[in-house]
């Protein structure tokens, strides 16, 4: 069995277009921070949307400080709140 590849990505918010696009074989803070760090300024103003993972606004807080404007990202809140309505699929 191969193992498990953890993709991420970074988008333009005006164009949609890949700014960086890698895959590493975990996911864990540290390699957030590197990847967002080899890509991002951390002086300038960022809007970044995430999955539900909970470490991201430390991370954010810790590269980007003020300069961060975090959401989570609508389907994945969707799928949250689909699983908690009794008798629904979670889609």
């Amino acid at each position: 069995m191969e193992p498990e590849n953890f993709r991420l990505t970074l988008l333009d918010d005006a164009t949609g277009r890949p700014i960086a696009d890698e895959l590493y074989d975990n996911e864990d803070s540290e390699t957030i921070k590197t990847f967002l760090a080899e890509h991002l300024d951390p002086d300038r103003d960022i809007f970044i949307v995430t999955d539900l993972a909970p470490g991201y606004p430390g991370i954010f807080d810790e590269i980007f400080e003020d300069n961060v404007t975090h959401q989570l990202c609508l389907l994945h809140l969707n799928k949250l709140i689909a699983g908690k309505i009794p008798g629904k699929r979670n889609y």
